[in-house]
């Protein structure tokens, strides 16, 4: 008769052990409004539990972070929804943990009682593109100069107006005016003169 009495004690205990068993599931990932992923999961436990996501870190790493996510749980269901942003590319970039994917973790009290992968893709890291070097400075076509000469015999003012074909050949044309009247009758005291600057 003991025997019995504790065959079912034994019995009850793991039927209750079984009803109370916690577990939980996806059972849809939609996106209801452009930029927004909903992951849906349905659930069994004996109270009402909390969720969030985490990632799933590829071993031996591991994460101390969650994801930020507004978290809404029916009892009546046994049904919660979790919404977050779809742009999961920076996912892959955190220190610490080699992202392989997401997991919904059931949690009661403190604990994780159940975990559920969910079906979607951690896309590669985005690579900066690299910044392009600043164009080469690229010296004016034109210039426009003026000098002065002063010395005991000679005054003479210069404009010139130069044209750069390249680095190394300028052409350019020139005024010249003296600050002496001419030494004879057919002379004057200004020009234009024309010439060219090559450098090597």
């Amino acid at each position: 008769m003991g025997r019995i009495t504790g065959l079912t004690a034994a019995a009850l205990l793991i039927g209750i052990t079984a009803a109370h068993a916690s577990t939980v599931s996806v059972t849809d990932v939609s996106h209801p409004r452009p930029g927004t992923l909903r992951i849906t999961v349905g659930y069994e436990s004996g109270g009402t539990p909390r969720f969030r996501l985490a990632p799933r870190c590829a071993a031996p790493s591991t994460a101390e972070w969650v994801f930020g996510a507004s978290v809404k749980v029916d009892p009546g269901r046994h049904s919660a929804s979790l919404e977050l942003g779809d742009d999961l590319a920076w996912v892959a970039a955190q220190p610490g943990c080699e992202v392989t994917g997401i997991a919904v973790e059931m949690l009661e009290q403190r604990a994780v009682v159940a975990r559920a992968d969910v079906p979607v893709t951690i896309p590669a890291p985005r690579v900066a593109a690299a910044v392009p070097p600043p164009p080469a400075t690229t010296p004016a076509r034109f210039g426009i100069s003026g000098k002065k000469y002063l010395a005991p015999q000679t005054r003479m003012t210069e404009a010139r107006v130069m044209w750069l074909l390249s680095d190394r050949v300028t052409p350019y044309l020139a005024y010249e005016r003296t600050g002496y009247a001419p030494m004879m009758p057919r002379d004057h005291d200004d020009g234009i003169m024309t010439g060219l600057q090559i450098h090597f």
